[in-house]
């Protein structure tokens, strides 16, 4: 799986919840996590997803956060 939408999906609970979360198809999910390759987005969670992951993570009580959007390398001040 590809990072960082491996650990999002885990500390939300599995691709189920996240799903549910925002309204989709697990099958959408599961294709985060896949590479360009195979029709995935490398890790990445789509921007359009991001806020209300946020908003129901929050109302779930899970410590989810705007960083957990992105691996270690995209952070700010990575070369």
């Amino acid at each position: 799986m590809c990072e960082p939408a491996k650990s999002l999906i885990e500390k939300c609970g599995g691709a189920r919840a996240v799903a549910d979360m925002v309204g989709v198809d697990i099958s959408r999910v599961h294709r985060w996590t896949y590479p360009r390759s195979r029709g995935g987005t490398d890790g990445a969670i789509p921007t359009r997803h991001q806020t209300n992951l946020l908003t129901r993570a929050r109302e779930r009580g899970i410590d989810l956060r705007p960083e957990d959007f992105f691996s270690t390398g995209m952070t700010a001040g990575a070369a």
